[in-house]
């Protein structure tokens, strides 16, 4: 496919359209203006800002939605592991057995149980 200037481009694409009867009275009639108004009218520059801004807020958006989902699951996961310490600490009872009676959901007990002995472990 050979690349033309512009201008050259678009007198290439309106005389096209002319031979395939496309708009053919409409562009034989205003010709000069369909071309200058093409020309003038696309900022090929601008253009590529335009999606390049469209596509930065479009990830940013989804960035930041992940980030907020992230930010909940962690805060979340905290104040599970602080309830289950609580839990055993005034209750007088084994980690399972606190995770047992706050239904923490089986697939994660390994998980928190590791992370609550972890943080007892002496420095």
């Amino acid at each position: 496919m050979k690349s033309h200037p512009l201008k050259e481009a678009v007198i290439i694409t309106v005389d096209y359209c002319i031979e395939q009867d496309i708009l053919k009275d409409f562009l034989l009639a205003n010709k000069s203006e369909v071309v200058s108004m093409s020309i003038f009218e696309y900022d090929e520059e601008l253009h590529k800002k335009t999606l390049l801004s469209e596509g930065y807020e479009d990830g940013y958006a989804d960035g930041h939605k992940e980030g907020l989902k992230e930010g909940h699951d962690s805060g979340s996961e905290e104040k599970t592991i602080e309830a289950i310490i609580i839990l055993s600490k005034n209750m007088n009872l084994d980690i399972d057995r606190s995770m047992e009676v706050l239904e923490i959901p089986q697939d994660k007990r390994d998980k928190y149980k590791d992370i609550i002995l972890g943080s007892k472990a002496p420095a």
